[in-house]
């Protein structure tokens, strides 16, 4: 039967394969059809970046399926009519795609094959490959798309070509410019995958002027220059590409509902950001499932800067919560930068009359299990916080899961539970009114919060390795070109580097950071280990 095998690479290449193996890949209607049914597709997919046509097995593609033709003196000028109609309409659709089209050749590109060598804006073809127009053989005149050969190559050897039915290997193609590059077998897949790396990093505009090139390049019959061409453009797209992102709106998606600290991060960058790029950064909420659902969405989404994510530290907890999960959180996004760290305070009810940390920890190791711990529910990050504190301060305080952090806070002023550890804007408020008793905060060792400067980081109280910080950062996925990359961080630096913006944060008892995506990076895989750790130890079993 034959088929059109379609194959997504993560950096945007889109392989679409001849499979008729038992015909030597030879394109009946049906994948005539299906080949033009995928390039229209594909033209409007915004993560789709090349496409490269490629045969199963050592065929490229060889020729029209002659089984579906009959004997050729049998045809009717009609049916003859049909078929260069069909193949002049799959011409077309290559010539006119979009994207860069290029063409591997392992083996043998024969008629119609060649001639989709010949429409490619790029070919790379083993030394040893077999490329021709053998129809004269059998009695076939030359096809539509077989007669455009003459576009890429001189006329001298395209008519060689056709007429003699002839084959020639790759360094001969190579010589005339029906394809771009000639290798030996184990250089030729390195050396494309090196060319598909180079093109994913390419902004849109940039590809747009490279094919452009590679276009001109083979109607002028240089060949040769086509990937030097390629390689300028591309080089050239980090900066040209910058200017012209973003060119339109850019969705901002958040994994929790309105009102809380990470859709309050979001709303603040994302409202500077706009304002910096005069491109609209638009909030998303999409809720559900731990946060899991936006970051499945984020993960698959086109890693073309357009769709972004502010990511919390809840992210990195879930895959010690869940045995098996849409994404991979080190895996799956592209680091932006961390925008703020927000340590959390301990407080206490006032009824159980301790002033310091250390007279609570003397109390719950004297008491355990009398005690109990409120969280916004199982498996978040103030429960595993609470955990951590557990394990470093060698206590047991009874977990108490509420449906949401308002619930937890209310449990602890009216007494229900007798401690909570939650972020520090949430408990502020009730500190200063004295309903609860601030005993530390998870700050780094010695740098205290300027909103409650009277007290203590967790390491000067007593309890040394409990610094946690609820943070929040802008990811996209993976495959992000770099220079979209390096913009947005240049803008997330600069919007943090704003009074407004850095004042309303500070408010909330956060930290700016502004780190690099390599830093950013780096903290996601280790806090991934660290709660890991932390879910394992508190006996945890995943769900």
């Amino acid at each position: 039967m034959g088929s059109i095998d379609v194959e997504t690479q993560a950096n945007g290449s889109v392989f679409l394969y001849f499979d008729n193996v038992a015909r030597r890949n030879a394109l009946n209607i049906a994948m005539i059809a299906a080949l033009r049914t995928h390039l229209e597709t594909l033209a409007s997919q915004a993560s789709c970046r090349t496409v490269i046509f490629c045969g199963r097995g050592e065929h490229f593609c060889a020729g029209r399926d002659i089984s579906e033709l009959g004997q050729a003196h049998e045809r009717t000028g009609q049916e003859i009519r049909s078929d260069m109609e069909l193949l002049g309409a799959l011409a077309g659709a290559i010539r006119g795609f979009p994207k860069p089209t290029l063409a591997l050749v392992r083996g043998y590109a024969l008629g119609l094959g060649a001639a989709v060598v010949a429409l490619c804006d790029i070919a790379f073809a083993a030394v040893d490959a077999r490329l021709g127009f053998p129809e004269m053989k059998v009695g076939i005149a030359p096809s539509l798309t077989a007669l455009a050969l003459t576009r890429s190559v001189a006329a001298k050897h395209s008519r060689l070509m056709l007429l003699s039915g002839a084959l020639i290997d790759g360094m001969q193609a190579e010589k005339i410019g029906l394809v771009s590059r000639a290798l030996p077998r184990p250089e030729l897949m390195p050396a494309f995958e090196s060319l598909l790396t180079d093109l994913a990093a390419a902004s849109p505009a940039a590809l747009a002027a490279c094919k452009g090139l590679m276009r001109l390049s083979r109607r002028s019959r240089v060949m040769r220059f086509t990937l030097l061409l390629a390689s300028m453009v591309v080089a050239a797209s980090t900066c040209y590409g910058a200017d012209v992102y973003p060119s339109k709106p850019v969705r901002v998606v958040v994994p929790f509902a309105t009102g809380g600290t990470v859709d309050f991060t979001a709303r603040v960058i994302s409202q500077q950001l706009s304002e910096q790029l005069g491109r609209s950064f638009v909030v998303d909420n999409r809720t559900g499932a731990s946060g899991t659902i936006a970051n499945a969405l984020v993960a698959r989404s086109a890693p073309d800067g357009y769709t972004l994510m502010l990511m919390d530290s809840s992210t990195t907890i879930v895959p010690g919560l869940f045995k098996t999960l849409a994404f991979d959180v080190s895996r799956d996004f592209a680091a932006v930068s961390q925008i703020i760290g927000a340590p959390e305070a301990l407080v206490v009810h006032p009824s159980l009359n301790v002033t310091t940390l250390k007279e609570f920890v003397a109390l719950a190791q004297a008491n355990p299990g009398k005690f109990n711990y409120g969280s916004a529910g199982p498996g978040g990050a103030i429960h595993l916080s609470s955990e951590l504190f557990k394990i470093a301060a060698k206590v047991n305080v009874v977990h108490i899961p509420y449906k949401g952090g308002g619930e937890a806070m209310a449990a602890v002023l009216g007494g229900q539970v007798q401690m909570l550890l939650t972020t520090i804007s949430t408990v502020v408020t009730h500190v200063n009114s004295g309903k609860v008793r601030a005993l530390a905060v998870t700050a780094a060792e010695r740098k205290r919060s300027p909103v409650m400067p009277d007290v203590p980081t967790m390491n000067e109280a007593g309890v040394p390795g409990m610094t946690v910080y609820l943070w929040f950062g802008l990811v996209g996925p993976a495959g992000m070109p770099k220079h979209v990359v390096d913009k947005l961080h240049a803008e997330v630096v600069k919007a943090l580097a704003v009074p407004a913006v850095r004042e309303r944060f500070v408010a909330q008892g956060a930290e700016v950071v502004g780190s690099s995506p390599q830093e950013f990076s780096a903290y996601i895989r280790d806090e991934v280990r660290r709660w890991a750790d932390v879910t394992k130890a508190a006996g945890i079993t995943p769900e």
